[in-house]
């Protein structure tokens, strides 16, 4: 058994999937505005009546989902998006290297934090894009009461969220379930924990951070004390 280190916490991990499966949500029931080949779908939802009412509610949650995660836990929240929002000229360079290991090359990565660069951009796509999805989305939910310009302002805007937000979801979904070498971070928002050498090779800042601080998980005697990091 390797040992493992803390990564995500309670609220992290809550966020992350009430996030998600409300978007994908608003993403299936909104496509079928766009997309006659869905229509097969529609049935699952009640029709396109049905399809408009799940939105709505998918909306709502879409919106109280980091709300409710910031008042769980304001302080994890708000350095998350302080890291996720600082960047230097350097960390652009780790995108040329990204690209190699995407499609199989090997990378050579400068020493990454708790977020690597990628993390960080995703953070920063999908905060930006849930303020404009939500400006955007009571212009259209009450079109009626704006003028023609002010909605179809509002429809460019939801529509640029959608297509900005959905394409790194893809790649998100991508590197989670498929890439073999960032795969194994999904643990991370399965059970809070991520192998040693995972963390110790792909986030070597964080991870000294945390051998620090705190003993990494185990086996069975380390097993409770490691457990009790999290909140």
């Amino acid at each position: 058994m390797s040992n493992k280190v803390f990564r995500f916490n309670k609220t992290m991990r809550f966020f992350h999937w009430s996030y998600i499966t409300f978007y994908f949500l608003l993403a299936i029931t909104g496509a079928f505005l766009y997309f006659d080949f869905l229509d097969w779908l529609r049935p699952l939802f009640g029709g396109a009546q049905g399809a408009r009412i799940v939105h709505r509610v998918a909306a709502v949650g879409l919106i109280l989902s980091p709300i409710i995660s910031f008042l769980l836990n304001p302080k994890e929240i708000w350095e998350t998006l302080k890291y996720a929002y600082s960047w230097k000229a350097s960390d652009l360079k780790f995108f040329g290297e990204f690209i190699k290991e995407f499609f199989g090359g090997h990378a050579h990565y400068e020493p990454q934090g708790k977020y690597n660069q990628g993390e960080k951009l995703n953070i920063v796509l999908q905060s930006l894009g849930w303020l404009l999805f939500i400006v955007s989305g009571i212009v259209l939910w009450r079109f009626e009461s704006f003028s023609p310009e002010v909605g179809m302002i509002a429809l460019i805007g939801h529509d640029i969220a959608f297509i900005f937000t959905l394409a790194y979801v893809i790649g998100h979904v991508y590197l989670s379930l498929f890439h073999p070498v960032t795969r194994p971070a999904l643990k991370g928002m399965l059970t809070g924990y991520v192998d040693e050498e995972y963390a110790k090779n792909h986030h070597p800042l964080w991870y000294n951070e945390v051998k620090q601080e705190k003993p990494v998980r185990g086996k069975e005697k380390t097993k409770t004390k490691a457990l009790s990091l999290e909140k």
